[in-house]
């Protein structure tokens, strides 16, 4: 069987869903096939997530709730409700059986995938939100730790701890980071995180404190909508369905390459799936167009139908998409889909490498399962039969347990209430068939009627009890009080309404006869002597209330004043008229101008008259005659000082003038002592910053010498490193062609790949070294570092059991070998030891083949190199 070679052996790892070792793979693929395998109504679903490998679907549903579906049918097996008013609005599975749900409230939950039970926060615990965004994002690092993040821009590391002690929590933050004020894409890879944003940046940062490293702009004025690290590039999807691949991220100036041309989407990248083995990537846009091309330089598009490289390529029509996500098996990338218009699709890419044989695998349990179905059925009635006893049982166990508590009590008698009142709902539709029967005779008919005003008087009764009952129960509070109030008052107005409507009717009745005619009469002046008499008396009310403050009585007098204007007005008016008509008679004219001269000469007589009697008061005695000199001299020595105080104004004036001169110009000097004083001080804080700068330059001058000794040392280190990695390739690589077959160690393949589930594999790795180690020093009988070359001359000393379990170690070393990753390889702290005693393992092991083949050891001597 041909393999191919991967980094110095050959590949035969793990595959991520059913744990199986991986076959040989091919060294070109055969055409792959992409089409929709399987789609079923899915209204509602807000997000989707695959778990045990397609079988079983997660699904976020618009009213709050987590269905977990069939994965080859869509039924509901089962559905929970969320706590708390939030919508789920992202849904990601780990490989520890943990679902990671984010909220739109900035809520994250954890769920047991297999139990569907709430890990954390616990059952009726509120636990503070950590976002205050909605959750769009997750995503597992390295170590074990999960990142969420959120649209407001928030990055959060979790610890996720397994078999805490009581009291303590399993899913606890112990890092934030915020690089942008929103965040639209999260990937993370080895040691760094990229996260995109809304401004269409590309933000690195380090997984163990989330610091910033650096950032650069992605997709110019546009969103980062999807970032995918695969095959040593990033690869980074923009709102205005551009792809971009960006190499060496994590240098300052990362290299771009745009990836297909402007009809490859027209629409916002939504998502972009890698199969890392094939080397190739699916890019999905919101229209539901899908992409298939190479991950690695070129990057060519792939045909949808053929493998090979076709000029433009053919896209794959899948509908809009509302979420996606993806699961890889062995042959082929599966993607489950939610669409916005309300169906779920399942897509693949298959990979074609075992088609038939899975196809002749298929038929074959399809005539087991056919077999297997007659019993399952026979079975499924027994099922049935034991369930209704059972649930008889329970019902009526659950019975006498309800009767136990008050709470119980209360449902029984409520579903006793309930049958009631379905009994007496059939009672009643009896009744009126049984009415519509009597109908059709006079004596039914009359008992009908009188069975009907019985119940109406019945439920009278009834009503007017209700009524009291419930005035006595609002008494008792302000607002019922007010509402009974309201309504009587309501009452009473109907009631006043009535009766001024029987009274209008009995006027016009009486309006038709004298003696009725003279009694409206009489009763509409007494009513309004009595309005007149209650107005007076409101007024003589009002006007003793003003009286007692001052505004009042001000009101009082203003009142009367307008009164008296108003009479006045109206006296002048009856003069005027009276005037008017006088002057119409010889006798009357002559009576108006007399009237009006008279007034005149009355007027001058008493002006005349006041004056003369002023001076001769004045006169009549010294103290009159010097009041008039000494108001003459008054007036003369007011005009004097009147003359004294102009001139004075007028020098104070023109001394002002002469002060607001002066001040002008005081203004202007301080003015350029101030612009001088300001040149000063920019010259001096401009010398301040030069000195400054040229203290910055040459810190970074010698910043700089040392960085470029630092990473001329870390090169060294690295290619140090590189070398002995691939010696240690090579090595493992010939251990493997002399150790390993695998027909005949496929159950000890099995075997270490189940222990990788539960224990790291590099451990596993340490301890066959650690077991082949015990055996040179019990040889030696001494303590051996990293040379073990006193093992020459000693290999006939070691026993066959120690043999044996060489045997299994070296075997175990080169399976867990090839089954770590990268990140596993860096753990290891032994490769150097490894390497430096390679032939003393390869001797060992062709020892330990001898002794299992009862054949007996041989010695080695040291080689002359190594000596």
């Amino acid at each position: 069987m041909a393999a191919q070679r991967v980094g110095g052996g050959y590949s035969y790892g793990l595959d991520p869903v059913s744990g199986s070792p991986r076959r040989p793979q091919p060294v070109a693929p055969k055409g792959a096939v992409s089409t929709v395998v399987k789609e079923f109504d899915a209204s509602g679903v807000r997000a989707i997530e695959v778990i045990q490998g397609g079988a079983t679907l997660w699904t976020a549903e618009e009213d709050g709730s987590i269905a977990v579906r069939n994965g080859f049918t869509g039924d509901v097996a089962h559905r929970t409700q969320t706590e708390g008013a939030g919508l789920v609005e992202r849904l990601y599975a780990t490989n520890n059986n943990l679902m990671w749900v984010g909220m739109n409230d900035g809520g994250v939950k954890v769920y047991d995938s297999f139990l569907v039970d709430v890990e954390w926060p616990p059952t009726g615990q509120q636990a503070e939100k950590p976002h205050t965004g909605p959750v769009h994002f997750f995503c597992p690092i390295y170590d074990g730790s999960m990142l969420s993040g959120s649209t407001d821009g928030l990055i959060i590391k979790w610890e996720v701890q397994e078999n805490v002690a009581e009291g303590e929590e399993a899913f606890k933050h112990i890092r934030k980071a915020n690089p942008s004020q929103t965040l639209s894409a999260l990937e993370a890879y080895s040691t760094y995180v990229f996260a995109g944003d809304l401004s269409g940046n590309v933000y690195v940062l380090d997984t163990e404190f989330l610091h910033t490293k650096r950032y650069f702009e992605a997709h110019p004025s546009a969103t980062v909508t999807c970032l995918k690290y695969m095959d040593g590039l990033l690869f980074s999807g923009g709102s205005e369905g551009t792809i971009a691949a960006w190499s060496h991220v994590t240098q300052r100036d990362p290299d771009k390459t745009t990836i297909g041309d402007e009809d490859w989407h027209s629409s916002p990248i939504r998502k972009l799936i890698g199969d890392p083995r094939a080397h190739q990537m699916w890019s999905v846009d919101d229209s539901g167009k899908v992409r298939k091309w190479e991950s690695t330089a070129p990057f060519g598009p792939r045909n949808s139908q053929t493998d090979e490289h076709v000029e433009g390529g053919t896209p794959l029509e899948c509908g809009p998409f509302q979420d996606l996500t993806t699961f890889a098996s062995w042959d082929a990338v599966r993607v489950w889909s939610t669409g916005s218009n309300g169906a779920n699709f399942s897509w693949f890419a298959q990979w074609s490498r075992a088609e038939e044989q899975m196809r002749e695998a298929i038929d074959g349990m399809q005539v087991i399962i056919n077999r297997d179905q007659a019993g399952l059925d026979a079975w499924q009635r027994y099922i049935d039969k034991i369930r209704s006893i059972d649930e008889r049982r329970k019902k009526n166990l659950a019975h006498t347990l309800l009767m136990n508590s008050e709470k119980g009590t209360l449902f029984i008698y409520k579903r006793k209430w309930h049958m009631w009142l379905q009994k007496k709902y059939e009672i009643n539709r009896r009744g009126n068939v049984a009415d519509c029967l009597a109908r059709n005779m006079s004596n039914g008919l009359l008992r009908l009627y009188y069975d009907k005003l019985f119940v109406n008087k019945k439920e009278g009764i009834q009503r007017r009890q209700k009524m009291r009952m419930v005035e006595s129960i609002l008494g008792t509070t302000t607002k019922g009080l007010r509402r009974i109030y309201w309504k009587k008052i309501n009452i009473y107005r109907h009631k006043k309404k009535q009766e001024q409507h029987r009274l209008d009717l009995a006027e016009a009745l009486l309006g038709n006869s004298d003696k009725g005619l003279m009694s409206k009469t009489y009763k509409k002046l007494t009513r309004f002597l009595d309005r007149q008499r209650i107005s007076k008396k409101r007024q003589q009310v009002a006007e003793s209330l003003f009286r007692s403050t001052d505004i009042g009585l001000m009101r009082i007098y203003y009142f009367k004043l307008v009164k008296l204007q108003q009479v006045n007005l109206r006296n002048y008016g009856k003069r005027v008229l009276a005037d008017a008509m006088m002057s119409n008679t010889v006798k009357g004219m002559q009576r108006i101008y007399y009237l009006k001269f008279w007034k005149w000469g009355q007027g001058l007589k008493a002006k005349e008259k006041r004056k003369y009697l002023a001076d001769l008061m004045k006169r009549n005695s010294n103290k009159g005659i010097l009041a008039v000199y000494q108001q003459k001299c008054d007036d003369w020595l007011a005009t004097v000082q009147k003359k004294k105080k102009e001139k004075e104004i007028e020098e104070k004036r023109a001394k002002y003038a002469d002060l607001l001169t002066q001040q002008e110009k005081e203004k202007e000097r301080m003015k350029r002592i101030e612009a001088l004083d300001e040149i000063r001080k920019k010259r001096d804080a401009l010398k301040s910053r030069r000195d400054g700068l040229l203290d910055q330059i040459e810190a970074m001058k010698k910043e700089n010498d040392e960085t470029r000794e630092a990473i001329k040392n870390k090169a060294a280190r690295d290619e140090a490193s590189r070398a002995t990695r691939e010696r240690l390739n090579d090595i493992m690589a010939k251990l493997k062609e002399m150790s390993l077959n695998f027909d005949s160690d496929y159950q000890l393949i099995i075997s270490l790949t189940d222990k990788c589930k539960s224990i790291p594999v590099h451990k596993l790795f340490l301890q066959a070294h650690m077991e082949v180690k015990r055996v040179v020093i019990l040889v030696t009988k001494k303590e051996v570092g990293e040379d073990w070359s006193d093992m020459y001359g000693r290999f006939k000393k070691i026993e066959k059991f120690q043999y044996t379990s060489i045997y299994k170690a070296i075997k175990t070393l080169v399976i867990t070998f090839d089954i770590m990753t990268l990140s596993d390889l860096d753990m290891l702290d032994t490769d150097d030891e490894i390497v430096a005693n390679a032939h003393i393992l390869m001797k060992l092991y062709e020892n330990a083949a001898r002794v299992k083949n009862r054949q007996p050891a041989i010695e080695f001597a040291k080689p002359e190199a190594t000596a």
